[in-house]
């Protein structure tokens, strides 16, 4: 399923320049930033577990190739923090195999 008609916001997304060091990606260099459109998000709580507190995240669903990778920092519109996609996208395919949207989970940067 594409992205409904009212998928408007407009996302910042920073990625650090990274090199290989012994085998392991390190941040290194300036911070590059685009922006990515026709994005919706949404909050979502996750259940915490035995003495954990739940937690807000959210839900960034995006057009099918946009460029966001796992580690990405991301600002949506309206709030003054930055999230991080801890986890790489998700692509969604339509019934016919067309891609629909790309599915992102973000969290608070820092957690």
């Amino acid at each position: 399923m594409a992205l409904p008609s009212f998928a408007r916001q407009v996302v910042q997304v920073h990625r650090k320049a990274t090199v290989i060091e012994r085998g392991t990606p390190q941040a290194s260099g300036p911070e590059t930033t685009h922006e990515v459109t026709g994005c919706w998000s949404e909050p979502r709580a996750t259940a915490g577990g035995v003495n954990q507190a739940a937690t807000w995240d959210w839900l960034l669903l995006l057009p099918p190739g946009s460029d966001i990778t796992e580690g990405d920092l991301v600002t949506l519109p309206s709030i003054p923090r930055r999230f991080r996609l801890d986890a790489p996208p998700i692509p969604h395919f339509g019934i016919s195999g067309v891609a629909a949207h790309v599915e992102a989970h973000l969290v608070r940067e820092g957690h």
